[in-house]
């Protein structure tokens, strides 16, 4: 089980940073919005979910993008 981030929060998943933004309207917009990626689907052998975001209003987008300063 991974630990959920708090929004606003970055987190590497396979390589890749994500951060952590509030959910507005349930999985919409998550980076991981389908059957496949969504990392809210209960794992079949533990019978717990591999992250909690859907339970905590957390949504993933990918940063393309650092600004510099």
């Amino acid at each position: 089980i991974m630990k959920t981030p708090k929004p606003g929060q970055l987190c590497t998943i396979n390589n890749v940073v994500y951060r952590a933004y509030k959910a507005e309207n349930g999985c919409e917009g998550c980076a991981f919005n389908n059957l496949y990626t969504c990392m809210g689907i209960v794992d079949g052998k533990t019978g717990q979910s591999k992250l909690d975001c859907r339970y905590k209003s957390i949504i993933f987008k990918r940063v393309t993008k650092w600004k510099k300063k």
